[in-house]
C-alpha cells in the first residue's frame, strides 16, 4: 500500500519533481559561481587587492621621485645643505647670533 502511494505520488508530481531537481541544480551552480576559487566573490576580492597594490606603487613612485629631487638638491645646491645643517644640527656661521624663543604654555 505504501509503495503504491509513493509511486503514484512520484508519477503525479513528476513536474514538481523536475522543478525541485532543476532548482537544486541552479542553487548548486550559483554557489559554485559565487564561492569557488574562480568565483565572483574571489574575483572582487582580488580586484580590490590589485587596486590597493596599484595605489601603493603610485605612492612609492612619488616617494622615490621626492627622494631623487632631494638628492639632486644636496649634490648641487649649497644653500640646501646650509638649511639642513641649521635646522637639523643647530649649526651657525661665524658671527651669527641664535635666539631661542620659548613656547608659551
Amino acid at each position: 500500500m505504501i509503495k503504491k502511494t509513493i509511486i503514484e505520488f512520484l508519477n503525479v508530481n513528476s513536474g514538481r519533481r523536475h522543478l525541485l531537481i532543476g532548482a537544486g541544480l541552479v542553487m548548486v551552480l550559483i554557489i559554485v559561481i559565487l564561492f569557488s576559487d574562480h568565483g565572483v566573490i574571489k574575483r572582487i576580492s582580488l580586484e580590490s587587492d590589485k587596486n590597493e597594490l596599484y595605489n601603493n606603487i603610485a605612492n612609492e613612485k612619488k616617494m622615490a621621485e621626492s627622494l631623487l629631487n632631494e638628492i639632486k638638491l644636496l649634490n648641487y645646491d649649497s644653500t640646501e645643505i646650509e638649511r639642513i645643517a641649521r635646522e637639523k644640527y643647530g649649526l651657525m656661521k661665524k658671527g651669527e647670533k641664535i635666539y631661542y624663543v620659548k613656547p608659551k604654555k
